[in-house]
């Protein structure tokens, strides 16, 4: 993030300092000898000027800060948006609203506690990933490898699974399992709990033949899966 550089707050500090001292000078003036009125007022004057100043000062400081941290921002969006290998991937205190993550290799990202919601995964390579306690409701994981991904504490409530696979992926303290959707082909870990899987919403499954399977996946292996 860009930041107001020290002078510049050296600079405000000495024009907040100097208008503070002329407008003292000038109060002073004023209730003293009737000759001395004329000073006052040049004083007072100058003081409003320099206070005036720093107002105007500090705005554009700030301004150009601001201007400079959103530049930032797109910048660091726009090269998320444009490259596939994103290994060991993390936004930090970046936003990731509206970025499709849709076929990238995001092998070991830390999504930990991020606001996924709505977020397009399809196709992504998510396998070793930490979801942990993201939000990770109405996400699009369709086809993604999910595997030995952690989902610990994540909020997972009408989320797309169908077609992924979560082999070995950790199912533990997940929230609001409800309404997930998955499909013959979706490849659920080993030992997954039958009340987890009690909440999903099975989808069609076309194989090779056109022929429409229902299901609400399988549990690990899955290697004889089309």
């Amino acid at each position: 993030m860009t930041s107001i550089s020290p002078w510049q707050w050296g600079l405000v500090a000495l024009l907040v300092v100097l208008g503070v001292a002329f407008v003292c000078v000038a109060w002073k003036l004023a209730n003293g000898a009737p000759h001395s009125s004329a000073k006052s007022g040049v004083l007072a004057g100058l003081g409003g000027g320099l206070v005036t100043g720093f107002a105007v000062g500090l705005s554009q400081l700030f301004l150009q800060s601001s201007m400079a941290e959103t530049q930032a921002e797109q910048s660091w969006r726009a090269s998320v948006q444009l490259t596939q290998t994103l290994h060991g991937f993390t936004p930090g205190d970046h936003s990731i609203k509206g970025i499709s993550f849709a076929g990238k290799d995001l092998t070991g990202a830390d999504f930990s506690h991020a606001d996924l919601s709505g977020g397009i995964f399809r196709d992504a390579n998510l396998r070793g990933a930490s979801l942990e306690g993201a939000d990770l409701r109405g996400a699009n994981f369709i086809g993604s490898d999910l595997r030995d991904a952690s989902f610990q504490g994540a909020f997972v409530e009408g989320t797309l699974f169908q077609s992924a696979s979560l082999e070995n992926s950790f199912l533990a303290g997940v929230e609001l399992f409800k309404g997930v959707r998955a499909n013959y082909k979706t490849c659920w870990p080993k030992g997954i709990p039958a009340e987890i899987l009690n909440n999903v919403v099975a989808t069609a499954y076309y194989d090779s033949n056109g022929e429409s399977k229902y299901s609400g996946g399988r549990v690990a292996p899955c290697a004889k899966l089309p």
